[in-house]
């Protein structure tokens, strides 16, 4: 089973969220996310997610986002793990399954990321984007645990030696 797409948006923003608040690499970011979740999903590439990563910090970068940046990384992190689009809100706790299930095809790429990505900027700039509560992280989330594990390890280099 593969990564949902939502998924994958949440790790590319938290890993471009790592390198502008602790100067994590990406390629050190991406490993952390990729190596814990190899179990849940196959093909999750490192690389993949480094690349949607450093797109999105080119984007913030020629936007001139400056400090809003790690901001709108978490918002965008915050709006895709609680709605599936703009105005609907995503059932996290369904009745029969479960929501960080994979999907049968690949329904992920660093384009659509970045494409979806965009859009919440847009969103933003208009004013209309949900943005995530003060002191909000992935790491004190409870709706998404595996993420919530994972964000909330240390990144130490020597761990991917």
């Amino acid at each position: 089973m593969y990564c949902p797409d939502w998924i994958f948006d949440i790790v590319c923003a938290e890993v471009a969220s790592l390198y502008l608040k602790n100067d994590v690499a990406l390629a050190l970011g991406a490993a952390k996310y990729t190596s814990a979740m190899s179990g849940e999903y196959e093909s999750l590439s490192g690389e993949e997610i480094a690349l949607a990563s450093e797109e999105m910090i080119r984007l913030l970068a020629e936007l001139e986002a400056g400090e809003a940046a790690v901001t709108l990384l978490e918002g965008f992190s915050y709006f895709r793990l609680t709605h599936s689009f703009q105005g609907v809100k995503r059932n996290l706790k369904p009745m029969f399954g479960n929501v960080a299930s994979g999907t049968k095809e690949k329904e992920y790429s660093s384009q659509s990321s970045l494409k979806r990505f965009k859009a919440y900027l847009f969103s933003y700039r208009s004013e209309k984007a949900v943005l995530a509560p003060t002191g909000w992280s992935l790491g004190t989330q409870t709706d998404l645990k595996i993420l919530a594990d994972i964000a909330s390890q240390n990144t130490n280099p020597l761990d991917f030696l």
